[in-house]
């Protein structure tokens, strides 16, 4: 194994680590940072490794830094964790952060598709000629 090959694996346990702990999908993670959940389970597997803007977009998601993706901490990535606070502390931002970001979604597509109605009633009006009574006063 080369150093590569050994470092795409530490980057791979600490993003799955990170992941389980969160308690969400690779397909969750992959569409907060705009990939395909088969590129991110490559990255998790070891078989290849992030970019670097993707590795910021990681440590950002997860509240931690680069380095820690990096693998750049003293012992294995249990200890570091706890070390670092970042189950009692960081994991619930993530997760409040995150479904947050859900409703949110949740809301704007209900927003959309309502919105939509609206445009889909206005043009049955207009290729009709008819004028809504609110429209005439």
């Amino acid at each position: 194994m080369t150093a590569g090959e050994s470092r795409a694996k530490t980057i791979g346990s600490i993003l799955k680590f990170l992941r389980n702990n969160l308690g969400v999908k690779q397909k969750d993670i992959a569409e907060k940072v705009g990939i395909a959940q088969q590129t991110y389970a490559g990255y998790e597997s070891g078989k290849h490794e992030p970019s670097i803007e993707l590795a910021i977009r990681l440590a950002s998601l997860y509240g931690v830094t680069l380095d820690f993706i990096a693998g750049r901490y003293h012992g294995d990535v249990e200890q570091a964790v706890k070390e670092s606070n970042w189950l009692e502390f960081v994991l619930p931002q993530v997760k409040l952060q995150m479904q947050m970001e859900e409703q949110y979604m949740k809301a704007g597509m209900e927003q959309a598709k309502a919105m939509a109605s609206e445009d889909a009633k206005r043009t049955i009006y207009e290729k009709n000629g008819i004028t809504p009574f609110l429209k005439t006063i």
